[in-house]
């Protein structure tokens, strides 16, 4: 092979290596956020709702529906109480609620997370869903960072998220305290939000999201 066909030859793999090298994705920066990551769930319901038992999907408010069309006689004859004047009465009375397996909190806005705070008073609102289904279980299947939304109202959401690499049950009415620690140490201008964290590898958000 002659000098010139050698030089040609080499100027060939070099455009050839080079429209290789523009043709491949980059490395891309992103912030994490396990609820736009395709890593979330359908809430499992295992528990009485008015003294009935059932097993339902959804989140609690679906939940809830799905009830109240198996056992509208149920429904018809109870009166839900109102879960924010009784947690509101126990703040302003000094009652200690006991943490038992919390961890630490972090308060919105938290680092690496881009989702933003939740309005109170429609928070309040989803706080009340959840805590119907309080004598019940929520279930969650196994992660690790694997969410389910457990309750929304007009673009304030609960969610829970499992750290765990096997599925989880904690008890529905607990989770919704978590919401209200939020509440009572994240609060600025009636916006709320954040992420606490359990012992047991779990952690509750509390952030706005489309229902």
């Amino acid at each position: 092979m002659t000098k010139s066909m050698m030089k040609i030859l080499a100027v060939f793999l070099t455009l050839i290596t080079m429209v290789l090298a523009a043709s491949l994705p980059g490395p891309v920066s992103r912030t994490v956020d396990v609820f736009n990551d395709g890593n979330n769930g359908v809430l499992r319901f295992k528990g009485p709702i008015h003294g009935v038992y059932v097993e339902l999907n959804g989140t609690a408010d679906e939940i809830y529906d799905q009830f109240s069309e198996l056992y509208p006689e149920v429904v018809a004859n109870v009166i839900i109480p109102d879960s924010v004047a009784t947690h509101l009465a126990a703040r302003d009375s000094n009652v200690e609620l006991v943490p038992r397996s919390k961890t630490n909190m972090l308060c919105y806005p938290v680092n690496a997370q881009n989702w933003g705070p939740a309005w109170i008073p429609y928070l309040y609102d989803a706080i009340n869903k959840l805590s119907v289904l309080g004598d019940g279980d929520c279930y969650v299947d196994g992660g690790p960072r694997w969410c389910v939304m457990l309750t929304c109202s007009r673009g304030d959401g609960i969610w829970l998220c499992n750290d765990n690499m096997y599925p989880i049950s904690p008890n529905c009415g607990y989770l919704a305290s978590y919401a209200w620690d939020m509440v009572f140490q994240c609060t600025h201008n009636d916006l709320t939000g954040g992420q606490e964290f359990d012992s047991d590898g779990y952690n509750v958000v509390v952030r706005n999201h489309s229902c």
